[in-house]
């Protein structure tokens, strides 16, 4: 058994400086454990900046794909649209792309995207990325515009939407048949039922006067070569459809869209009471050029065709106007 008292200095000076020297010993151990940790701290620290700095990669970061926001539109020609691709990874070094038509007279894009309709048809817009080549596509495709009242531009002509109706007004719609007019004459006959004093006798005149044109102001009756225009098939679609639930031609420019329906109105017979006949499966329309002393052109057509026509003058057909210069 150990005996405290050997283990303890009996001066008291000398315990006293022990203690002193005890005292510095133990702050020495504090003063290095201070200093170790922060050099512990330090060591620890920059060890996680160098592994950070030499795991990270600073190589450039590939192109891994490239969506589009449509994958189809439909336009009028003349319109626009702008196109939003997205590349992926949105972090990708080279984000530059390359735009491209599949067929430029129908639509074309820029560089930024903007897709401009040109002519009837369809076209593919495809967006490139021009690292790794990857790429989508959008369909456009260039529609005809809506039939309307108002009229449209067709190959280089404006026509007046509907038929003349009474001297002076138009139809109330595109598919309404107006009034029925004789070659150089401004009196307007009814499209419908039965007449009475019709006049049987050949219209004179080398071009249908001014003063019986029978169009409002602004609009005229068109020239043979107007009509020829509109028959254009190169430049002009023409079809036999129906247009709420009137039967007709639609005319349609193959570049701009733009579109006019003629009612299959049919005619007044040009001899004995003026007879209607053929209403609802013929349209004939007159033109301002006569071909001889007793005829003038025309356009007329049936379901299966549409063509130039020279009619006697007394018939009693309907009127389409063009825009007046």
């Amino acid at each position: 058994m150990l005996n405290r008292n050997v283990c303890m200095p009996k001066n008291k000076d000398l315990k006293k400086k022990i203690s002193i020297h005890s005292n510095k010993f133990t702050l020495i151990s504090i003063h290095m454990n201070k200093h170790l940790s922060a050099a512990l701290f330090c060591i620890t620290a920059c060890a996680a900046v160098l592994f950070t700095s030499c795991s990270k990669d600073d190589g450039p970061v590939s192109v891994t794909g490239i969506t589009l926001n449509k994958t189809a539109d439909t336009l009028f020609a003349g319109d626009t649209v702008r196109l939003i691709a997205t590349v992926q990874p949105t972090t990708a070094t080279d984000q530059s792309l390359t735009w491209s038509s599949s067929d430029t007279t129908k639509a074309v894009v820029n560089s930024s995207g903007l897709v401009t309709a040109k002519a009837l048809g369809s076209a593919i817009i495809t967006v490139k990325t021009n690292d790794g080549n990857k790429t989508d596509t959008c369909t456009v495709t260039v529609a005809e515009r809506p039939i309307s009242a108002a009229g449209a531009l067709i190959n280089g002509v404006y026509w007046a939407g509907c038929n003349v109706d009474a001297p002076a007004t138009f139809a109330a719609t595109p598919e309404s048949a107006g009034m029925f007019y004789q070659w150089n004459r401004k009196k307007g006959w009814p499209s419908t039922g039965s007449i009475t004093d019709w006049d049987a006798s050949t219209p004179s005149g080398d071009t249908w006067e001014a003063a019986n044109d029978p169009c409002p102001s602004g609009w005229r009756v068109p020239t043979s070569d107007e009509l020829d225009a509109l028959l254009a098939t190169d430049k002009v679609i023409n079809v036999w459809t129906t247009l709420n639930s009137v039967y007709g031609r639609k005319f349609t420019d193959k570049i701009s869209g733009n579109s006019i329906f003629l009612p299959a109105a049919g005619y007044r017979d040009y001899y004995g009471d003026g007879s209607l006949l053929n209403a609802g499966s013929f349209g004939d329309y007159w033109s301002t050029s006569p071909n001889d002393s007793f005829n003038a052109w025309g356009l007329s057509f049936l379901s299966m065709d549409a063509d130039r026509s020279s009619s006697s003058r007394s018939y009693g057909s309907s009127l389409r106007c063009v825009r007046a210069e």
